[in-house]
């Protein structure tokens, strides 16, 4: 009897070695596929990586390009309306200057400031709405071409301001 509960014993061990052996295989084997998921994965992580460095890049150069862009228009815009203005106001010479701010960082937003011959920051409320409008209608009409957008400019659209 001894030798039987030995001989079960014993039996009963080699299952549980040989199904911890097979646990221990395909843990293994999990473990190896892991490692070369991992692998696989840190490459694309170093690619991509580096297509965002490159995004970046251009985004960087685009921004840069289209800043100068709008200031190169915005001072053809502002030569534009100066010049009218010099012709219009002999006398008393009035010129205007175009700033841009950011709205939360976000919406560009352009003030228009007007100057009178003696330095002085004017309202346009100071100075008419006739002045006011005229710098609206040419500052729409340079837009339009800076745009090359539409050839037809509703001017009643611009002087009622509606």
């Amino acid at each position: 009897m001894i030798k039987l509960d030995y001989a079960e014993s014993v039996n009963g061990i080699l299952a549980q070695s040989k199904n911890l052996l097979m646990v221990h295989r395909e843990r293994k084997r999990q473990k190896e596929l892991l490692v070369a998921k991992v692998g696989k994965l840190e490459k694309d992580i170093v690619v991509k990586a580096d297509r965002l460095e490159a995004y970046i890049r251009a985004a960087t150069i685009l921004g840069n390009v289209s800043d100068e862009n709008t200031k190169a228009t915005l001072n053809r815009i502002t030569g534009v309306i100066n010049k009218a203005l010099a012709v219009i106001f002999t006398e008393d010479s009035r010129t205007i200057s175009i700033r841009q701010t950011m709205y939360r960082n976000v919406h560009p937003h352009f003030i228009v400031e007007l100057t009178n011959g003696s330095g002085q920051v004017r309202s346009f409320k100071q100075s008419g709405t006739g002045l006011a409008q005229i710098i609206s209608f040419l500052f729409t009409t340079c837009l339009v071409d800076a745009r090359k957008g539409r050839k037809i400019l509703d001017m009643g659209l611009i002087v009622t301001g509606k």
